[in-house]
């Protein structure tokens, strides 16, 4: 698993990057070992390599003028802003 390491370190990739590839290769060895009981063993040794901890940003949302900005945009006199004016009522 030292090529997770190198691929966060070379590339500047982020640790939930890191966490999704290793997220990939545990499935796809799962299988692998469901398929050949005989890889079942390379399986059991990459299970135990532990996702790196991610600090999650706190997300920023809209002001309301700009949300209420947004939601004003559809033109009702259209079929393509009926339609977006259907979808954006839920929020209305």
């Amino acid at each position: 698993m030292n090529s997770l390491s190198g691929f966060q370190n070379t590339r500047g990739c982020e640790a939930a990057t890191k966490n999704h590839r290793l997220a990939a290769l545990k499935s796809f060895f799962h299988y692998c070992g469901m398929e050949d009981p005989a890889l079942m063993a390379i399986y059991m040794d990459i299970q135990k390599v532990i996702h790196k901890r991610v600090i999650r940003t706190r997300v920023e949302y809209m002001s309301e003028t700009a949300l209420k900005t947004l939601l004003e945009q559809p033109n009702s006199r259209t079929r393509c802003g009926l339609r977006d004016r259907f979808f954006y009522d839920p929020f209305v």
